[in-house]
């Protein structure tokens, strides 16, 4: 079955990228590059002063790097995009890329690292659709395979649950999503963050998303990892309406961790992850750390 990627990079790493028809990540997306296939159909987005879709290509080999090919790599003399990947490119629009380039406003998609799986068959639909009306290009249409059903919309709780853990993959986390506890404590954590190298081994912070009240198991959990590994922060994210009452419960039955929790509503995650990719793209574009 084809996958759908966005990729996401610089003017300056494009036009090497164009050149070259290959593209490259860096270690932490490996994971990712492991995903990808033969076939798969990328779509080329370029940050600022673009922030569009300049072209679509097909993945054609996987290779791994052996040689300093983007300016980043030749100016500090080392490979940094370790994991790369030829393609074929189907259709890329001339420059100045500004003037045609495909928005991707509304299509509630990834883009802020190099590699970006798009999971929503609706917003791949409606991506082929903006090629087809602004360029004239026609995309072959994705096809639901026999017993595969169409992706349902996403849900509250899920589309908090991605947002903090793209937060915590730009943080430089190793940030995962339904984390279990322990081998013996097979229940499972929203989202956690774990640092890298020395002391990741156990989370750092521990994230559990409550949008349909179910505060007292959420907070059980919580207050389990506390004993469990002594010195986590512990968040649980709610709507702004239903805060009081979690503090009700920090209150009375889980007094214990009301020192070592913060209550955050959906708003506040909405508004930092939005303010996080534009810290990301903008070191991206500047090469800064």
């Amino acid at each position: 079955m084809t996958n759908y990627w966005i990729l996401t990079g610089s003017l300056e790493n494009w036009d090497v990228a164009i050149s070259n028809s290959i593209w490259g990540v860096k270690k932490i997306l490996k994971p990712k590059w492991d995903n990808l296939k033969i076939g798969d159909i990328l779509f080329f987005y370029v940050t600022t002063p673009i922030s569009g879709i300049m072209g679509v290509g097909k993945v054609t080999n996987k290779v791994e790097g052996k040689n300093q090919l983007w300016v980043e790599e030749i100016k500090n003399n080392k490979i940094i995009y370790h994991y790369r990947f030829e393609f074929q490119t189907i259709y890329t629009i001339q420059k100045p890329w500004k003037k045609r380039k495909i928005s991707i406003g509304g299509l509630r998609v990834g883009f802020w690292a190099g590699l970006n799986p798009i999971n929503n068959l609706e917003a791949v639909e409606e991506l082929a659709a903006r090629i087809k009306r602004f360029w004239g290009v026609d995309l072959e249409k994705p096809i639901e395979k026999r017993g595969v059903v169409k992706e349902k919309k996403i849900t509250l709780h899920d589309e908090i649950k991605n947002k903090l853990k793209e937060i915590g993959e730009m943080k430089n986390f190793i940030s995962e999503s339904e984390y279990q506890i322990s081998e013996s404590d097979r229940r499972f954590l929203d989202v956690v963050w774990r640092p890298r190298g020395v002391g990741g081994a156990v989370p750092k912070y521990i994230f559990e998303i409550e949008d349909k009240g179910g505060f007292y198991r959420a907070l059980a959990k919580l207050k389990h990892c506390l004993d469990l590994w002594g010195f986590p922060k512990l968040f649980i994210i709610v709507k702004k309406e239903d805060t009081q009452k979690v503090y009700h419960f920090l209150d009375g039955t889980f007094h214990e961790i009301k020192e070592n929790l913060k209550i955050l509503d959906v708003e506040k995650i909405n508004e930092m992850y939005e303010a996080e990719k534009k810290s990301f793209e903008a070191k991206q574009n500047t090469g800064l750390p």
